[in-house]
Parts: structure tokens; C-alpha cells; sequence
């Protein structure tokens, strides 16, 4: 099972689907593991105002941290035998219209770099390599190789354009 985690009620909503995946486990008999997919990016005045790779290549400092907002229960979902995933959403590529797809790749390219080093730096201990696009999907599978360059290499997303 996966969740996607985010919005500032993560924590209680994460406890909330623990506790009714307890009570699952119990009434089954079977333990059920859950892949949490944090979101974890710039805010969104930051993504949609800023339109160069360079911004994008600067450190994150304004930023959506699901991470930081489940810290009181991550160790104790890893220790029960869950995954803690990245989830992340591009909203520069998808609202800015004006660039061209080239520039909007570059400038997610560098900003997944950029994330992704700042959840290694930030969660040294937790072992990610799951990654989920939201619903703002990107259509260039040449991400895929940065992705998998920064350690993530299983893809958990659902192009919303596809049917069945």
C-alpha cells in the first residue's frame, strides 16, 4: 500500500492510517507494509517565480519539509518494516508556461538535485530510494536518469493522462 504524504496535517493523518493499519494487521492476521511518499520541495513562490537552472542550483531554503513534519514517527515506520519515500511535486514546469520545455527540464533537473541533497543532508538515516512525481507529472523520461544518478531508483508514478 502507498500514501502520499503531505499538507500540514501529515503527522496526524500518518498516525491516523498507522492506527487503522493496525487494526487491519490484527484482524488479518498479516502484517501490512505501507511505502509513505513524503512530499518534500520549494515552496511554491519560490517554484513558479524563479525561471533559471541556476536558482534551481541554489541551496533550498524555502521549503515544504514532509520530512521535518514527520520527524516524531519516521524511525519507528522504518523500524516496523515501512519505506519512506520522496514525493514531489513540479510545479515550475507545469506553471510556467512561458518557458520553453528545455528550460523547465533544466530547471527541474537541478532542483531534484538540489532537494535530493537537501533530504541525504537533512535524513542521513533514512534509506530513500523511492520517488513519486505528483500530479503534476513530467513528461521527459531523461529525469529518470538524474533520479537514479541520486539513488532513487524505484518510480511509484501514475501519469494522470493515461487511462486504464
Amino acid at each position: 500500500m502507498t500514501v502520499d504524504v503531505e499538507t500540514d496535517v501529515a503527522l496526524a493523518g500518518t498516525k491516523v492510517i498507522s492506527a487503522l493499519r493496525d487494526n487491519l494487521e490484527q484482524s488479518l492476521g498479516h502484517k501490512i507494509p505501507i511505502t509513505w511518499f513524503v512530499r518534500m520541495q520549494r515552496g511554491w513562490t519560490d517554484s513558479v517565480r524563479n525561471d533559471t537552472a541556476s536558482f534551481f542550483e541554489s541551496p533550498v531554503e524555502s521549503a515544504y519539509d514532509g520530512f521535518r513534519l514527520l520527524q516524531p514517527i519516521l524511525s519507528d515506520l522504518v523500524e516496523r518494516g515501512d519505506e519512506v519515500a520522496w514525493h514531489y511535486r513540479a510545479y515550475h514546469y507545469v506553471h510556467r508556461e512561458d518557458l520553453s520545455h528545455e528550460q523547465k527540464i533544466r530547471n527541474v533537473e537541478a532542483d531534484l538535485v538540489a532537494c535530493a541533497g537537501y533530504i541525504r543532508q537533512n535524513y542521513p538515516q533514512l534509506p530513500i530510494h523511492s520517488f513519486r512525481w505528483g500530479w503534476l507529472f513530467v513528461p521527459d523520461f531523461r529525469l529518470y536518469d538524474v533520479l537514479y544518478k541520486l539513488g532513487f531508483h524505484i518510480d511509484a508514478s501514475v501519469d494522470p493522462l493515461r487511462t486504464g
